[in-house]
């Protein structure tokens, strides 16, 4: 309950310093503010769902999902910060993909879209927030005026999500790290500053929650940090 008041307010805050940005002369003040209220919500809510995730409080889940639809819409989440960090966001597919689906009872439109239609058993919300906040550190750690790559795919009896960031920014022995609480070693890291540290973290452990997986390592040339998350595709009816 406290959290939600917390947040509430949070959010109260940014809509009246949204309405004061279109009318004040000190634009550049307000909108430090908003970036300022942004990263305070982006903390609090990091914080509460470590605590949430280490107390056993979230469980597992699994409803039938597309990552493939999930991973366009944080993209498009996602589009404006790129934006602002002169960040190119390609988004690697094609709308000529077949459907790629489990046997199952469950009907699924087919609909006009970049990816393929790759679909899992999962929770959309922890996928969708764990691609975010996974998405969040490429864009952190690619160097400026560069670009990062999203796909999905399938390998096999796998379902991939694959996010390369080019960047040279952390040595391949140290790349582990994004995933642990404040970064280890890396928390020194100019571009994690902005970063509650837990991040990577929570993205990991809601992904193994789900039967997924999450790996990060780099690539010389031409040097990139790709991120690489799996998922199992299932073959059960599901209900």
């Amino acid at each position: 309950m406290a959290l939600g008041r917390f947040l509430s307010f949070i959010d109260k805050q940014r809509q009246i310093l949204t309405e004061l940005q279109k009318t004040t002369s000190s634009k550049e003040n307000i909108g430090y503010l908003i970036r300022h209220n942004q990263e305070l919500e982006h903390l609090a809510a990091d914080f509460v769902y470590s605590l949430r995730l280490e107390s056993g409080e979230i469980g597992t889940l699994s409803n039938l999902v597309d990552i493939g639809k999930i991973t366009e819409d944080v993209i498009n989440s996602q589009r404006s910060r790129a934006q602002e960090l002169s960040i190119s966001l390609v988004a690697k597919g094609t709308e000529k993909e077949q459907p790629i689906q489990p046997k199952t009872t469950l009907k699924v439109p087919i609909e006009k879209r970049i990816f393929a239609q790759v679909f899992v058993l999962g929770d959309i919300t922890w996928i969708h927030d764990s691609l975010k906040r996974i998405l969040e550190l490429a864009l952190l750690l690619c160097q400026k005026n560069a670009k990062i790559q999203v796909s999905v795919t399938r390998d096999e009896s796998l379902g991939k999500v694959i996010i390369s960031s080019q960047s040279n920014k952390i040595p391949p022995n140290l790349t582990p790290q994004l995933f642990e609480k404040f970064y280890g070693s890396l928390q020194e890291l100019p571009e994690l500053s902005q970063t509650s540290g837990l991040e990577g973290f929570i993205a990991k452990n809601l992904l193994e929650r789900m039967g997924a997986g999450a790996v990060v390592e780099t690539s010389k040339n031409p040097p990139l940090i790709i991120f690489t998350v799996t998922f199992g595709l299932k073959a059960e009816t599901v209900n």
